[in-house]
């Protein structure tokens, strides 16, 4: 627990840090891909965030939900190690 309060007190000096951490999330955000695979189409953004799922020209929300549910998961889970919890 006190090394993640010393890591966030070291942020807090570091505005710039800070700053140009959330640029670069809004330039990830605003990134778009769109593939095609057979009658899949998927549009994902630069943060891995899928945006929209199609199979055979129809809008598949279900999919969608289920993969950003995954992804958040998997931040989580990540997250988690890297603070050693």
């Amino acid at each position: 627990m006190l090394k993640q309060l010393k890591a966030l007190k070291d942020l807090a000096k570091s505005p710039g840090m800070v700053k140009d951490a959330l640029d670069m999330q809004r330039k990830l955000t605003a990134e778009e891909v769109t593939v095609d695979h057979g009658d899949i189409e998927i549009t994902m953004r630069g943060d891995f965030y899928v945006k929209q799922v199609k199979i055979s020209g129809e809008i598949r929300n279900d999919l969608k939900d289920a993969f950003n549910y995954a992804l958040k998961q998997v931040q989580q889970s990540v997250a988690k190690k890297m603070m050693g919890i």
